[in-house]
């Protein structure tokens, strides 16, 4: 009976193994070469920069899940033509996308694209679950297929991290036992081989198709079920009373809602929509008058709750003004009004329209040249620019701590606020023409926090085109990038802890503040206090504290004798 089974089983991954590669040929031919690219960067030490890494990464693996889409969709349509040249064109346009994004990924609009972006590969992996159900009558098999990709999405995980545990257990086991040198790249190619390229196929392989793949018999779960009317249902009907109390509440003493309560009918309308999606298949199968008035209330109940959020959104704008969060936010909120009318409009008799719409909203929002990040990059740079319209820019940093000592505290917190806010979210260069230096943005925020006052600022910057020499005896170097640390000051010294090594380095403040006042000088050499390891600094931004603590954000190469050290750049 066992020798049964493992034939079976044999047999079924065998022939999902088969079926992959004919129904999914182009999908597997990414697979393939996202697999070799992976090889290729764990191979040789950095071949290609940074960008050109990200970019090639994105196009393959996005490419990979283009290509799932356009297959599953072309099995429905009649027209071969058809379905070849729209690949081909979404593939060009894929390819056009890719070479954008190189060109694209720094600057002001970064946050533009990644958004964008994000949004792009939502919408992809939703066209994998409902595009090809486009004709159906109903949800029930885009609900099947889902269900479907799940489960078999579970299975390909725990069968990647057994072979991945397995394997890496069996070489680790050479190492040890056999004194067998396993370098730690063969841990990455297994990584690869076990947790990508292994389970991709078989989930390609395991997915349904032809009858299966539109099987149109509902399929609901005892099991889900009863987790829905017996934990979910409950949870959701505390989140209802103790929302509807907190909106009593607040009329009785006629105040406005904090606006924190925003996300509580988040939370409630995400299980609420988990809730009807889940209770479909019973619905449509048993069609039991509990479930319809469950699909019925659910929304009814939530819809006036969406009004106190509307007012919580509304009280953050005019507390805080506009943020690419608050955007989205207040679109999220106007989409669950949506949400709640079409489900007591048609009773709930489909619901793939439900993540289409989300995901749709999304684009319009994100991808269009018009978009929420550029709408809140450009609000805040007005607000700003009508505030110094009177002022000469760039401001110098004595020109930046007048103006903020002539406003009222209000405005002064409001206004360096909003700075912060631009050099956080789109960088030094949204801001660079308007602040000529770089600005720690630390007095009071909206939070109400207090940071004790900068009494020095010292900053530092490699000139390009300087060349660094490696000291004589050393062969590996580390880059290390400390950010914002909070460090205590003595005798003019900060210490910095390298805890990989178990070693400080010491800066003394004078040696800094020529590289301050000079920029064009080279980077400068120091070493380690117990071991004697060379470093050289690179950049810094130190802000001296009233309080004699410093904030201290470095970058340099650390050089060792005897071993790489590897320390990811934040």
């Amino acid at each position: 009976m066992k020798q049964m089974h493992i034939l079976q089983l044999s047999h079924t991954l065998g022939t999902a193994f088969r079926r992959c590669a004919t129904r999914f040929p182009v999908t597997v031919g990414f697979i393939l070469a996202l697999t070799v690219y992976l090889f290729l960067m764990t191979d040789h030490t950095d071949p290609f920069q940074e960008r050109q890494f990200v970019v090639w990464g994105y196009y393959l693996s996005v490419g990979a899940l283009l290509s799932l889409s356009l297959h599953l969709w072309s099995e429905e349509v009649k027209s071969r033509r058809t379905a070849i040249v729209t690949q081909l064109l979404l593939h060009a346009l894929l390819v056009a996308d890719a070479v954008f994004l190189y060109h694209q990924m720094t600057g002001t609009r970064f946050v533009d694209i990644a958004i964008a972006h994000a949004a792009g590969i939502l919408a992809l992996g939703l066209s994998v679950l409902f595009l090809p159900f486009f004709r159906e009558k109903d949800d029930i098999p885009a609900w099947n297929f889902t269900q479907n990709a799940i489960g078999t999405l579970a299975i390909v995980a725990l069968v990647a991290a057994t072979m991945c545990g397995g394997l890496s257990l069996l070489a680790f086991s050479l190492h040890k036992l056999f004194d067998i040198d396993i370098s730690h790249k063969c841990y990455l190619y297994i990584l690869i081989l076990c947790g990508e390229l292994l389970p991709a196929l078989l989930f390609l392989g395991l997915l349904p198709q032809d009858e299966a793949k539109h099987d149109r018999t509902p399929q609901p779960t005892a099991f889900l079920s009863g987790i829905i009317h017996y934990l979910f249902l409950p949870l959701a009907g505390c989140y209802l009373v103790v929302l509807y109390v907190y909106a009593g509440t607040i009329i009785a003493r006629w105040e406005l809602p904090d606006g924190w309560v925003s996300w509580l009918v988040v939370t409630l309308m995400t299980g609420c929509i988990a809730i009807e999606f889940a209770l479909y298949p019973a619905r449509v199968k048993y069609g039991h008058r509990k479930d319809r008035l469950i699909a019925r209330l659910l929304p009814a109940l939530a819809l006036p709750l969406l009004l106190l959020m509307s007012i919580g959104i509304a009280r953050r704008f005019m507390d805080y003004g506009i943020t690419i969060n608050r955007l989205y936010l207040a679109t999220l909120n106007a989409w669950f009004y949506f949400v709640c009318i079409g489900l007591l409009a048609t009773g709930a008799r489909r619901i793939s329209w439900i993540p289409i719409s989300f995901s749709a909203l999304f684009l319009l929002t994100s991808v269009l040249p018009v978009n929420y990040a550029g709408i809140t990059r450009n609000a805040l740079r007005a607000d700003i620019l009508k505030a110094l319209e009177n002022k000469t820019l760039p401001l110098s940093e004595e020109a930046y701590e007048a103006w903020m000592a002539s406003l009222p505290a209000e405005d002064a917190e409001r206004l360096n606020g909003k700075l912060a806010y631009l050099q956080d979210w789109y960088g030094k260069q949204s801001v660079d023409d308007i602040i000529g230096f770089y600005v720690p943005y630390n007095i009071p925020n909206e939070q109400g926090d207090v940071e004790v006052g900068v009494i020095e600022r010292l900053h530092y910057e490699q000139p390009e085109g300087v060349a660094v020499n490696i000291p004589q005896g050393y062969t590996y170097c580390t880059l290390i990038r400390l950010k914002d640390v909070a460090a205590s000051m003595t005798n003019g010294q900060i210490r910095l802890p390298f805890s990989d090594i178990k070693d400080t380095l010491a800066i003394r403040l004078e040696a800094l503040r020529p590289l301050d006042a000079d920029g064009s000088q080279p980077p400068l050499v120091l070493r380690t206090v117990k071991g004697g390891a060379p470093f050289m600094l690179t950049s810094f931004h130190i802000f001296i504290r009233g309080d004699g603590k410093a904030d201290v954000t470095i970058c340099g190469y650390r050089f060792d004798k005897d071993k790489i050290i590897i320390q990811k750049c934040n």
